[in-house]
């Protein structure tokens, strides 16, 4: 019995030894996957906070678009009538100043709805020439921040809409 415990103790002392060292590098490896989720879920909500950005950007140019091509439907609808008044047979000529003045504002209806679609959402990146940045893939790069995410182009935006708000007041 002496000699089991003596032969036992030994065994206990080194099994022992074994589990403290493998419950401490368990111990580091859960404190570095904790570390690893905070991390995580610090960018996940940094992403959901630019994702509501763009939401909210993508929203504004959708109803700005939606409201300068209903204004442009208006137009495009009396160019149609006058093309079909013409080719009933009817006089060109004595709608020339209303013509003139339905391709005029049609045009600028146009030009509104083309600013607002050629603004780029997110910042593009500009090389050392002022040109926009293109990649090796033959796509526009864009800006982004320290963590990684695209920059919303807000400014361009921003002067983008207000243009549009200012210039179709003259068509409402």
């Amino acid at each position: 019995m002496v000699l089991g415990g003596v032969v036992a103790a030994p065994i206990l002392a080194i099994a022992g030894w074994a589990f403290a060292s493998h419950a401490e590098d368990a111990l580091n490896a859960a404190r570095d996957t904790r570390e690893e989720v905070a991390n995580a879920i610090d960018k996940m909500s940094k992403g959901k906070t630019n994702l509501l950005k763009v939401k909210h950007y993508v929203e504004q140019l959708y109803a700005e678009t939606s409201r300068i091509h209903e204004i442009f439907l208006g137009y495009f609808e009396e160019l149609k009538q006058i093309n079909t008044y013409k080719n009933s047979g009817g006089d060109i000529n004595a709608l020339e100043k209303e013509l003139l003045l339905v391709v005029n504002n049609g045009y600028q209806v146009a030009a509104i709805l083309t600013d607002i679609i050629t603004t780029p959402l997110f910042k593009p990146k500009y090389n050392r020439n002022g040109e926009i940045a293109i990649g090796e893939d033959k796509v526009v790069e864009v800006e982004t921040d320290k963590e990684g995410m695209k920059v919303i182009n807000s400014d361009a935006i921003d002067k983008v809409l207000e243009n549009s708000k200012q210039s179709s007041m003259i068509f409402n």
